[in-house]
């Protein structure tokens, strides 16, 4: 946008001289269509707040230590190993497939099934009970 675009000669009369709001209210919409309703002044916001961003990191000055920096990251690639070598010792398997095959799992799903019954027993016993603490209800289980 020029100059010339945003400057216009607006005639005047003498009349309007001291009344002329008639000739500023299409410059006033004109300023609020292309300035406030479609929002520039926040890009204008954002520069700003960019450019001062740039000044303060253009000021501040960082003393780098390379050699706190290397051991940084030799100590880094050092736990990121030990987290993968961790992580490969979980995912290998742990019993053959002939120990799995051996295995009975029909004790721990009666067992599974005896203990959720259990649970369900105690949240009745502690929901009937009038005084409610919960270590009546476990001394009533050990008689």
């Amino acid at each position: 946008m020029s100059l010339d675009e945003i400057q216009r000669n607006v005639p005047i009369k003498p009349q309007q001289l001291f009344f002329h709001s008639e000739l500023l209210k299409p410059e006033i919409e004109l300023f609020k269509d292309q300035f406030e309703r479609n929002e520039r002044f926040k890009e204008f916001d954002g520069l700003i707040k960019a450019n001062h961003r740039i000044y303060e990191a253009l000021e501040t000055k960082i003393a780098v230590d390379k050699k706190s920096t290397k051991n940084k990251f030799l100590i880094l690639n050092e736990q990121i190993r030990s987290i993968t070598e961790r992580i490969i010792a979980m995912s290998s398997p742990q019993f053959t497939k002939e120990e799995i095959a051996g295995y009975d799992f029909s004790d721990i799903i009666n067992f599974s099934k005896y203990a959720e019954l259990k649970q369900k027993e105690l949240e009745k016993k502690r929901i009937e009970n009038d005084r409610g603490p919960i270590f009546t209800i476990i001394e009533e289980e050990k008689e």
